[in-house]
């Protein structure tokens, strides 16, 4: 019996012996971690790398496309914390953006037209957690132009009023050259909002028109051709929409073509329609002069067709032409005016 009792506790006392080493084995390495932490004053940040730029590339003159290896704060990103350089040029950067199609870590800078020569770029950039780095490349200047013009949709308005529509361009806009948006009928300015797209890309203008005597009434919105992209290529198109909130109205279609004084087609005409005096519809004619515009029920009405051959916003050609509710087909000349006419008088 007593070999069995020392036994057992000889036993007993070998396992409590073991657990100890057991516990002690792992103890030390949390302690040594904890000891690590609380000289640091608090468990470090697991993000402490600053962007690295990987790549430059010169797209075409006025174009430079960065690629870093994450994404960085687009707020950080101004033309006036880079540089671009080479030997005989140091070129101006107009704008800078993310990049679209390259979301994680891309960026475009816009610049003045650049030389067929290695050139230098150097900025600073900052990512998301705040850590920050000088950004450094060379890259040949591409020798490509840029001949396109932005392209524009207008996304179809609802008709919950206050009347809300989003222009959306296919590229970055200069904004130094001014759009031109008119309404029928007139929306004074202070009854307007424009706001550009928050994530900075100067490609969606949201537009809301906020004048309470428009509502239940047929509402035109036209954007005049003459959008700039940031090659300086212009939009010789423009855009148009119109709101119909007011079902119970039935509107009648009124087509047609407009033709210059040189019997070529007046592209991209601006037309005015007016009842009694007053702006009741808008629109623009397609790239052969010919147009369809949905107008309110009127007895007689007024079409002053504007033509403006190089897209400066001054017409220099006008026709004008009064017509019965009867009539849906119209064909009208321009003419050659005096003087230019300017936005004032279509408002």
């Amino acid at each position: 019996m007593k070999k069995l009792v020392c036994y057992g506790g000889l036993t007993d006392m070998t396992d409590k012996v073991n657990s100890s080493m057991f516990r002690l084995r792992y103890l030390f390495p949390l302690l040594i971690l904890f000891c690590a932490c609380a000289r640091q004053g608090a468990i470090p940040n697991p993000d402490r790398f600053p962007p690295h730029l990987k790549k430059a590339t010169s797209v075409t003159r006025t174009q430079v496309n960065l690629l870093f290896d994450e994404r960085l704060d687009s707020k950080a990103l101004s033309p006036n914390t880079f540089l671009i350089t080479s030997t005989h040029d140091t070129a101006e950067i107009k704008f800078i953006t993310t990049n679209p199609v390259v979301r994680d870590g891309g960026i475009i800078l816009y610049t003045s037209p650049l030389q067929q020569e290695d050139y230098r770029i150097s900025g600073l950039v900052r990512d998301g957690k705040g850590n920050s780095s000088l950004a450094e490349a060379r890259f040949m200047a591409s020798d490509r132009r840029d001949t396109t013009p932005p392209g524009i949709t207008i996304r179809p308005p609802g008709n919950s009023f206050p009347y809300t529509i989003i222009i959306g361009f296919s590229e970055s806009i200069d904004t130094t050259n001014p759009l031109i948006i008119l309404t029928a009928p007139y929306t004074p300015k202070e009854k307007t909002e424009y706001t550009w797209d928050r994530t900075g890309t100067l490609t969606n203008l949201r537009m809301v028109s906020k004048d309470t005597t428009q509502k239940g009434s047929p509402f035109y919105v036209v954007l005049l051709p003459g959008a700039s992209d940031f090659s300086a290529n212009r939009d010789k198109s423009g855009a148009q929409t119109f709101i119909h909130s007011d079902t119970t109205l039935e509107l009648r279609d009124v087509r047609g073509r407009i033709e210059a004084s040189d019997g070529s087609s007046a592209r991209s005409s601006l037309l005015a329609f007016r009842s009694q005096g007053k702006l009741i519809g808008m629109g623009l004619a397609d790239s052969t002069g010919a147009f369809q515009v949905s107008l309110p029920p009127r007895e007689e009405f007024t079409l002053n067709a504007y033509f403006d051959p190089d897209k400066d916003n001054r017409f220099e050609e006008k026709g004008s032409l009064k017509f019965p509710s009867s009539q849906d087909s119209i064909m009208l000349l321009t003419q050659p005016l005096p003087e230019p006419a300017g936005i004032e008088e279509i408002r």
